[in-house]
This record gives C-alpha cells, structure tokens and sequence, in this order.
C-alpha cells in the first residue's frame, strides 16, 4: 500500500497554514495512509528523509513548507522518490510551476502523477528553481530580515530587501562560460541568473522562457546599469517583459545551455532557491536531466513557456 509522508516545516510562513493542513491531513485521508513529520532545525528533513526511505515500499514524500525545505528535500529525494509540493512558506516560488492546480487539496495530490523533471546541480547541491549570483541573491539574502514582519507577504519581503539592496553595492565583476564557450562573458553584472523555472523573488518572472522539464536550462545575465535605469528594469523584470524592452537590450543577455562556470573574484552572494551564502571562486552549474520525480497533481499541468 502506498503510503504518504507529509514533511511539514512550522517555521516556514507564518506557520498558520501549518496546523490547518494538519487538521485537513487527519479529516481527509485514514491513518493507514500518511505519517506526519514536523522537522525541528535546519536540514531536519534530510536527516529524517534518509532514516526513512524504503526501497520494499511505496512512499510518497509532500514538501509542506517554504523553498528552502523544497531544496532541503529534492537534495535528499532526487532519484530515489516522488515529491509533491505544498506551499507554505512566505514566497512559495517553485510552487508556481504548477498550473490548474489547488495544491491543499489532498485528495488532488495523493491521485497526482510522478512526472520527471530537471534539476540544477550547483557545486555538488541541487536546486529545482533558480541558481543566482549578485544584486538579486544580496535581496533574498536580506529577505529573511522583512518576510518576519507582521503583514509582509513573500513579494513584499522581496520589494523591501530589494529597496535596501538598491543603495547599497549593486554590481559584481563576474566571468561566465555557457556550454562550450571558449571565451567567457565577462564585466561587472548586476545578476546572473540559471533557471529551471520561470519565476523566483515571489513574483519576479525571471525566466519566462524556462521549463522544468525541457532538457536545459535558461541563463538571464544583467550587465551593470546606472540606478535610474535599474529602477526602470524592476518592474519589467516582474513581468518577464526585461527581454522584449529595447531599453534594457544592452544590458541583458538571454540563452539556454545544459552548464555554466562562473568566476567571482570577490565576495557574491550565491543562492540555490532561496538559501543564499556568500562565496568566492568558482562556481559550476549542470542539469541533470529528468532526476526528480515531482507529483503533478490531479487536474494540473506544469507550466510551459510564457504560461501565466
């Protein structure tokens, strides 16, 4: 018998969704068919996700928290077992991958379809979503700081980092190689971004062309702009229309590839959805095709390129 495993994290959010999907998991499904994990600590669910998979069963993993326990898990399930996503964080950006789809409905989820999907693999650790480097992982990094505040949804934490970021550094000397690139793409960039999926930052559609299951990666590069400029971007990066705007041409370079090497010879925030750190050095980005089995649940679809 299959059996699902919901990995809930109270902290992510405001953790009131938390303890409602609680209640819905015991009045919708018999005890027979779930077990409930609440992690206590950062990577928790690894640990926990590793203790309990089970070659002799049929397990069923759920995401119940925010990106950060989404990476956590396809680090630890990529390969080995399906997983279903059920956003309860604050920005929710991988969520929205899904189309026609209400991601609390149980019985949706648990009638779903495992369908393989790309992940990205940065320096030896997955990321379903994004990979980025520069003024844009410096506004998830301070993200944390706003997204506790009482009222402040995920795209409102995002726009007051980003507000803060803004005057402070905002460019970052950068040398990126795409595929088989002989010479790197060099200069000071205000972003670079690698997307699996198309939007990150609670509703910045960075990569409108992405698809998780396209076989490549798309790669939105920023070279530096004057602030009055990069005021204007914001908006339209929001939109996904920084591509199509004549204004922002000069600045913004757009590909697809299946690997990357970035040199940052100083220190540049790098985020994998969401979780940020500081490095500098060398940075190496592949996609691994088809490594993750994701729950599409019944009724949905994954969305394609340009799909609102």
């Amino acid at each position: 018998m299959r059996k699902y495993i919901f990995i809930i994290n109270p902290a992510a959010g405001k953790g009131i969704i938390q303890k409602q999907l609680i209640q819905s998991i015991k009045e919708t499904l018999n005890p027979e068919q779930y077990e409930i994990y609440e992690t206590t600590s950062a990577g928790d669910e690894q640990v926990f996700v590793n203790d309990r998979l089970n070659p002799e069963e049929d397990l069923w993993f759920f995401a119940c928290g925010g990106d950060g326990t989404i990476a956590n898990l396809v680090n630890a399930l990529a390969g080995k077992a399906p997983l279903g996503i059920i956003p309860c964080g604050s920005g929710n950006d991988f969520a929205k991958v899904f189309v026609g789809a209400d991601l609390f409905d149980l019985i949706a989820q648990t009638e779903g379809t495992p369908v393989a999907v790309d992940v990205l693999s940065c320096n030896g650790l997955l990321a379903a979503n994004v990979v980025n480097l520069g003024f844009d992982a410096d506004v998830a990094y301070q993200m944390v700081h706003f997204k506790r505040l009482p009222g402040v949804s995920g795209s409102m934490s995002y726009i007051m980092s980003l507000l803060y970021c803004f005057s402070h550094k905002v460019a970052y000397p950068m040398e990126i190689w795409l595929d088989d690139d002989t010479e790197p793409i060099s200069g000071e960039f205000l972003f670079s971004l690698f997307a699996n999926g198309q939007i990150y930052g609670g509703s910045f559609h960075g990569a409108p062309k992405a698809e998780i299951n396209d076989g490549v990666f798309d790669v939105c590069l920023c070279r530096k702009a004057p602030r009055p400029k990069i005021l204007r971007l914001v908006p339209a990066f929001q939109k996904g229309e920084h591509l199509t705007k004549k204004d922002f041409e000069e600045h913004i370079i757009y590909r697809q590839c299946k690997r990357a090497k970035i040199v940052v010879p100083e220190p540049t925030v790098l985020g994998l959805d969401g979780n940020c750190e500081q490095i500098t050095g060398e940075v190496e980005i592949l996609l691994l095709p088809e490594k993750l089995q994701l729950i599409v649940p019944k009724g949905a679809h994954l969305k394609m390129n340009n799909e609102e």
